[in-house]
């Protein structure tokens, strides 16, 4: 009996290793699992670039808009002067005019 019970154990044994993952068996699995790791960590990235990268573009977006809101004033501001200077212009003789007139009767 004594051989029996040691080879139930044997059995019992060999069966267990045979069940048992192999060093090389787990391997991959913890290869595969640091790959999906460093992808995670990679997505995580490239979502954290992409967020900087819109926020860059809007706050660019704004500034070039301000930039051609300022052009426009300044555009404004140029035709309006340029408007005035030359009613300015027309009316300087009448002006000129009125003011020796006006001289005149004072004298």
């Amino acid at each position: 009996m004594g051989e029996a019970g040691s080879s139930g154990r044997a059995d019992a044994l060999a069966a267990a290793m045979m069940e048992a993952p192999t060093v090389e068996e787990e391997a991959p699995m913890e290869e595969e699992e640091e790959a999906a790791e460093e992808t995670e960590v990679e997505d995580d990235d490239d979502d954290e670039f992409d967020v900087e990268k819109k926020l860059q573009d809007d706050a660019r977006a704004r500034e070039e808009a301000h930039i051609r809101r300022a052009i426009e004033l300044s555009l404004q501001a140029a035709q309006q002067g340029t408007a005035e200077d030359a009613r300015r212009e027309r009316h300087r003789p009448t002006t000129a005019a009125a003011r020796g007139a006006r001289a005149e009767e004072l004298r």
